[in-house]
């Protein structure tokens, strides 16, 4: 609840999904201007529905995997899914996608996956060696799409981590054991360091969200790319970042 001005969650929803009256829409846009707290929540609001609609929207008219089906059923407990329309469906896949996510954690981590990680943590922690850094002019993030394509060797574009406070300010590319691989670091207004470490992907797939070495780390890998993304953030606010960063990369 926001103490100047009384307005809860629930209804800041409403107000970004345009359900308010026109007298209380008035009202509360007046306090959203006039308040930086509420215009971050509306816009973090803003980001986790738009998101959620690019990941999860093109899955509604699809069947469900049947290994993610087989996770749900066989020493997790059994889930009922029955396709009821959009809602449901979304539903649905987002509960067999935690679920895959719960199996990666716990029984489907190999050498490679861990690897990658510390990979990632060693270029945070400047322990290797780039063969080229950039730095980022404010707002010049679009013009690397060529670039950060060419060094890890996929179709990936420059994120744009605005919405969420974080600016791109600095770009490195590595290779190691002779393929290609960057990170992006970004920061936000407290100066706060955000990076991204990409490269080809192993060919498994992996959902991951752990606290490792006094960082926030996710771990969003599918059969091409290998993104490992680490912040002092909070598990939220990883949660925010990592689908901000993970859509602009590949759509």
């Amino acid at each position: 609840m926001s103490g100047k001005a009384g307005i809860d969650e629930l209804e800041l929803n409403a107000f970004v999904d345009g359900e308010l009256d026109v007298a209380r829409l008035r009202s509360v846009q007046e306090a959203i201007d006039g308040d930086r707290d509420l215009t971050e929540r509306v816009t973090a609001i803003q980001t986790d529905k738009l998101r959620v609609r690019q990941i999860y929207g093109p899955l509604i008219d699809r069947s469900l995997p049947a290994e993610w089906i087989r996770l749900t059923r066989h020493g997790r407990g059994q889930v009922h899914l029955r396709r009821t329309g959009p809602i449901a469906a979304i539903a649905a896949a987002l509960i067999v996608f935690i679920a895959a996510a719960s199996y990666a954690v716990y029984d489907v981590r190999t050498s490679s996956q861990e690897e990658v990680v510390q990979t990632a943590l060693d270029a945070r922690g400047a322990e290797s060696v780039p063969v080229k850094v950039i730095g980022v002019a404010s707002g010049g993030s679009r013009q690397y799409n060529g670039v950060l394509a060419a060094a890890v060797g996929l179709d990936v574009k420059v994120p744009d981590l605005g919405a969420l406070g974080y600016q791109l300010v600095q770009i490195r590319l590595y290779r190691i054991s002779g393929a290609g691989a960057a990170e992006l670091s970004y920061r936000d207004r407290q100066n706060r360091l955000f990076t991204l470490y990409l490269r080809h992907s192993d060919g498994s797939v992996r959902f991951d969200q752990f606290a490792r070495a006094g960082l926030r780390i996710c771990v969003w890998q599918d059969e091409d790319l290998s993104t490992v993304m680490a912040g002092n953030v909070t598990t939220a606010a990883m949660q925010r970042l990592a689908s901000l960063a993970y859509t602009g990369l590949t759509l």
